[in-house]
């Protein structure tokens, strides 16, 4: 099974930053900041995604560097994408900005607390400074499904007289949907702390990481660069 998350790990990576480089590079044509900052929040989430995961079944002496990498890239990719959500949808909002900074923050205690509990130097997090992690893992993709599903019912509600883009409904909708399996991939990495390596449940949990990270990926990318059949489709389907 270490195969199949390699493959499944991999695929992620390559997804990842297929989709990071297309929203930089449209970025740079544009100018756009949320195509930077969901860009650059891909590129780093994947890496990091990857790293941590091979950390996972590394020696101790050998994974605590590798954990150590992947964590400051993935909370680099987490803060990004906190700052993507303030930006797109609350930007003039107060109470965002100090969430969007909190969530920000976060992250960087989190990662600051692993290291001073020694996860870095055996390889092996205490389930206290874990959890904290966690929960600024998945508040930033939180926070984007509640405002993309909000969004994507207000649309649904004007289609019914006209008044909304099917594509631009259905983005939302991806977004949602991302979201979702985003945080769905963030609980993987929960597994090993309580199930020991080589068992089937572990097992199962590695190609749940692969898929999960190919399926939100591809989330993303159908949000952002659509396919001319897929869009069609959205079109010609009933509200």
């Amino acid at each position: 099974m270490e195969a199949l998350q390699g493959i499944g790990g991999a695929s992620f990576l390559l997804i990842s930053i297929a989709l990071a480089l297309r929203l930089l590079h449209l970025a740079g044509r544009t100018r756009a900041v949320p195509e930077l900052l969901l860009g650059l929040a891909f590129l780093c989430g994947g890496i990091g995604a990857v790293l941590e995961a091979g950390g996972q079944v590394l020696a101790p002496e050998r994974a605590g560097p590798v954990m150590a990498a992947g964590k400051a890239i993935g909370g680099a990719g987490l803060a990004l994408n906190a700052v993507f959500v303030w930006w797109v949808f609350r930007r003039g909002e107060r109470w965002a900005l100090w969430l969007m900074s909190f969530l920000v923050l976060l992250q960087g205690l989190g990662y600051a607390v692993h290291g001073l509990t020694g996860t870095f130097e055996a390889g092996l997090m205490a389930r206290g400074a874990f959890w904290l992690e966690f929960l600024g893992r998945v508040a930033s993709p939180l926070w984007l499904g509640g405002e993309a599903w909000g969004y994507w019912l207000r649309m649904r509600r004007r289609a019914r007289i006209g008044l909304s883009d099917a594509l631009l409904q259905n983005r939302f909708l991806l977004w949602t949907l991302a979201s979702l399996t985003g945080v769905l991939l963030l609980a993987t990495s929960a597994v090993p702390l309580y199930v020991q390596p080589g068992t089937p449940l572990s097992d199962l949990n590695l190609a749940a990481f692969g898929l999960l990270g190919l399926t939100t990926a591809s989330f993303y990318w159908l949000a952002f660069f659509p396919p001319r059949a897929y869009r069609r489709w959205v079109i010609a389907a009933p509200g």
